[in-house]
């Protein structure tokens, strides 16, 4: 039984994996075949052929996905998870079955991605099995799984909810199949992650109807009444098991509530045969809640109930008699309804709402919009802004002498704002489905590198923009990866250190300053400084670390092909990946900062634009040309004094400011245009700061802040270093939108020609 129980494990381990991969994770296909290989040598000698010739067809399915011979992943992927769902059923079976032997070679022999010559004809081993026990659920490890079930906890729900309503459409629609696709895959999720956490009662309740589901799927069955009930009443019953487990987990109780599902799964048998199985008067404590009293009316009109008697139940549950108790749940008890009658009135009472939902009613309605026409409805939008910021520079004046117009300026403005705040706000999402990605991550890692690792997420529901989102999560995997294979030790080092056994990593996002902060920090080894800058000087990046602030030295990691590592792991140890941090933070005009203590932990902070549509600049004018300088590279501007302007040998023009020399950056010089001052002294200089590294930028005014919307540049100029795009100003004139970490390395580039030279 020990050997089923670990088999199990890894079966649902595999089904969740399934379940939550794309097909092209070649490191989570690497995992599965690890996981068959694992399989198949605990039960080589107690199981059957059939099931040993699936395992080996499902991995070669793994294999062929891993490289790139098979023509349609997804599908091969579907597929993947419908044999492994399949092996899970099969291997709780301890008596010898030839229906079970045949739907092993059917699937093997169907399936077009196993090898068709595999055979698979003998029967189960015939050694000795103990019976098999009822599955209990264990107490749950709250120390251990508490964000996980909060997070099944979340999604289940979702998905339920998407399965009724599905349902409600399949009940009008029974030869849809998508419809019925539609239920099957969130019933297969919820399967496949109640099986990982253990959670064996909704794990076995939604595999059994999962199955009736895609004999449906497969036109086995067909779609009937009795289906739509039993599908309804399966969503209610394990709404009940996640809701005890949401209980249990807000209060600790250890032992589940006891829930009889045989009569449900006779039922569900009965519908998967292909027979009508009607509700059973005995199942009411199954029938879904209703509303009150739209189900207490929907049942007099129909009438199934009598006026009085609905008057009497409502009396009940306002006198506190049925405490807790809906109006469908007091009729039954009363003997006045049946339970169908009821499930039929509340979704007759859910299909009445839906419309409404959908159309914008009271209740919150969605609707699935192509990614593209949204971009579109931004960029669209941002055109009308930048349109009422021309117009209302063009009649500021005319305004100043009519109050009508200026007034009727003022709501434009509030309207247009407002429009840009709502359009760009449906571009927002939440940090939390990303968050949670690093959970499997973290535990894969501590798992491989024999370490305690415990993940703590705060601010997942910070929001940003969609676009973003997409950009930063490879950079999110590599920093993530680095904290628990570099930064946490090894238990024993931990306990010698006088820190935790369990090293803990602190996923943190949240608005500041408008922008979005990511911080990902570990309380491990931290950073080596001397251990940075003597690889660093080994490799030529930097002759000595003097003069190096913190800030420089630590900077360092960012360099392609920079690793301390002494041993290159399958995780990391090759010096790429951080560098993949720094490039896509380039992309998104972000910055990134690390803080580390040695022996303490370590800090990586980043810090991006909320959205990559807008940008909040500085406008600077610089001979007859208009700039955007953005804002979170701005410093202060100053007027220096001509004697802080100084010429330094090799270096270059330099300002003083208080008693730093900060290196001076003219732009007519690097676009070739013609200056209207050239004395600093009778202009401004902007502080700007990029990668640590401040310079002073030359212009001749500074004409205000202001929100543009970015626009791309056209073919010839895209590849100008310095600039980063171009945005319509209020004047109705296009600025040039500055790249400042561009400017900085272009300066740079030219200076070490003219000293080499």
């Amino acid at each position: 039984m020990e050997d089923r129980d670990q088999v199990q494990k890894i079966l649902d381990e595999s089904a969740l994996c399934v379940v939550t991969m794309e097909p092209d994770d070649i490191q989570a296909l690497g995992n599965i075949l690890n996981n068959f290989d694992a399989v198949c040598k605990i039960v080589q000698e107690t199981a059957p052929k059939a099931w040993l010739d699936l395992s080996a067809g499902l991995k070669g399915v793994a294999e062929k996905m891993a490289l790139f011979e098979v023509d349609s992943p997804s599908r091969a992927l579907d597929e993947l998870g419908k044999g492994i769902s399949l092996l899970q059923e099969t291997q709780r079976a301890v008596e010898e079955d030839a229906g079970e032997i045949e739907r092993l070679c059917a699937f093997l022999r169907e399936c077009p991605y196993t090898d068709s010559t595999m055979e698979c004809v003998e029967p189960w081993a015939t050694g000795p099995e103990p019976a098999e026990t009822e599955d209990q659920s264990p107490p749950l490890d709250l120390s251990q799984d508490r964000e996980l079930i909060e997070s099944f906890i979340q999604e289940s729900m979702e998905h339920l909810s998407t399965i009724e309503i599905h349902v409600l459409e399949l009940e009008k629609e029974p030869d849809n199949l998508q419809l019925v696709d539609a239920i099957f895959r969130p019933f297969h999720t919820i399967k496949g992650v109640s099986g990982f956490l253990n959670l064996r009662e909704i794990n076995k309740l939604a595999h059994q109807i999962e199955t009736v589901l895609d004999d449906a799927r497969s036109k086995k069955i067909s779609v009937s009444p009795s289906l739509v009930d039993i599908v309804l009443d399966g969503v209610d019953l394990v709404t009940r098991l996640i809701d005890d487990v949401d209980d249990r987990l807000k209060t600790g109780r250890l032992e589940p509530e006891y829930l009889e599902l045989g009569p449900f799964l006779e039922r569900l048998h009965t519908v998967g045969e292909g027979v009508n199985a009607p509700l059973e008067d005995g199942e009411e404590e199954n029938i879904p809640e209703g509303d009150g009293l739209d189900v207490g009316e929907l049942l007099v009109k129909k009438g199934v109930v009598q006026a009085e008697d609905l008057e009497e139940a409502l009396a009940k549950q306002a006198s506190g008699e049925s405490k807790g108790k809906k109006i469908g749940e007091i009729l039954i008890e009363g003997k006045k309804a049946k339970a169908r009658d009821v499930a039929q009135a509340l979704r007759k009472q859910k299909a009445d709402r839906q419309p409404a939902k959908a159309a914008g009613g009271n209740g919150a309605g969605f609707i699935k919009v192509d990614t593209l026409k949204l971009d579109n409805m931004v960029d669209m939008v941002g055109e009308l802004v930048i349109n009422e910021a021309v117009l209302k520079q063009r009649l500021a004046m005319a305004a100043g002498k009519d109050r009508d117009l200026a007034g009727d300026l003022a709501q434009l403005g509030r309207i247009t704002s407002e429009i840009q705040r709502i359009a760009m706000s449906m571009r927002m999402i939440p940090m939390k489905n990303t968050f949670q990605k690093m959970i499997r991550l973290v535990r894969d890692l501590a798992s491989k590198a024999g370490k305690k690792v415990n993940l703590e997420m705060m601010g997942e529901d910070t929001e940003i923009d969609r676009n973003v989102v997409d950009m930063i999560y490879d950079p999110l995997v590599h920093m993530v990866r680095n904290s628990a294979d570099h930064g946490i030790e090894i238990p024993k080092d931990r306990l010698a250190a006088g820190k935790p056994e369990a090293g803990t990593i602190i996923l943190n996002a949240y608005h500041k300053g408008g922008n979005m902060i990511i911080e990902v920090t570990d309380d491990g080894r931290g950073l080596d400084k001397e251990a940075l800058t003597a690889k660093a000087m080994e490799k030529g990046l930097i002759q000595s670390a003097e003069g190096m602030s913190d800030q420089d030295i630590f900077g360092l990691i960012f360099h392609p092909g920079f690793s301390t590592a002494k041993k290159v792991t399958d995780v990391s140890g090759r010096g790429v990946g951080m560098d993949v941090v720094k490039g896509v933070l380039d992309k998104l005009r972000g910055k990134v900062e690390v803080m580390s203590r040695k022996g303490q932990g370590t800090s990586i902070l980043l810090k991006l634009p909320l959205t990559l549509a807008v940008i909040d600049g500085i406008i600077v004018r610089a001979g007859e040309q208009s700039y955007v300088i953005p804002t979170i590279s701005v410093l202060e501007s100053i007027r220096p004094n001509r004697e802080d302007c100084h010429t330094v040998v090799n270096k270059g023009e330099m300002i003083k400011i208080r008693g730093s020399l900060y290196p001076l950056i003219r732009l007519h010089e690097l676009f070739d245009f013609p200056p209207n001052t050239r004395d600093p002294w009778d202009a401004i200089v902007v502080i700007a700061e990029s990668e640590g590294k401040q310079k002073c930028i030359l212009v001749d005014e500074i004409l205000g802040k202001q929100e543009v919307v970015i626009k791309s540049l056209s073919a010839m100029l895209k590849n100008v270093v310095g600039l980063a795009g171009g945005a319509i100003l209020a004047n109705g004139r296009v600025g040039m939108i500055l790249d400042v970490a561009g400017l900085f390395s272009l300066v740079e580039s030219q200076a070490e020609y003219l000293t080499a030279s």
